[in-house]
């Protein structure tokens, strides 16, 4: 083999990868339940995790057909670098298990807004706007699960 080929082959390779760490996974999810917190910063969301985690609020396991529905919704949503920043919408918080590996999530939504965002890596997936029927979606397993309180 030659070099040419050993060069365009480890491109490929690291297309490929690229490509695949992209997508939202998760094996399961565990949403917390009866919670109050509906916007904030970037701090005050992991300040309110913390406290949700230490406390063992309640939570439930999200069901196989809504993980496979919020998988399917973010299907061609790109994984990007998370900054700190305000949020606003219904806030929805989990744990999220993919290979083995826990990490603390956001799911923020409303009509005309969603976004996934990992807090433990800094990476967040944002619906686009003209995804109004992912968007719709994410907002019914989001008020079905999260059971937030007024």
């Amino acid at each position: 083999m030659n070099t040419k080929t050993k060069f365009t082959l480890l491109i490929c390779f690291a297309l490929v990868t690229t490509i695949a760490k992209g997508q939202f996974n998760a094996d399961s999810i565990f949403i917390y339940t009866n919670t109050k917190q509906r916007c904030g910063t970037t701090a005050n969301l992991w300040h309110y995790h913390r406290i949700l985690d230490a406390t063992n609020a309640s939570k439930i396991k999200l069901n196989n057909q809504d993980l496979a529905e919020l998988k399917d919704i973010f299907t061609n949503t790109k994984r990007k670098k998370y900054l700190q920043q305000k949020h606003g919408g219904v806030i929805c918080y989990a744990i999220v298990y993919d290979k083995g590996q826990k990490n603390i999530f956001a799911f923020e939504s409303s009509l005309e807004f969603g976004r996934l965002v990992d807090l433990t890596n800094m990476k967040r997936w944002k619906l686009k706007d003209q995804d109004k029927e992912g968007q719709k979606r994410l907002y019914k397993i989001i008020r079905k699960n999260c059971q937030l309180l007024d």
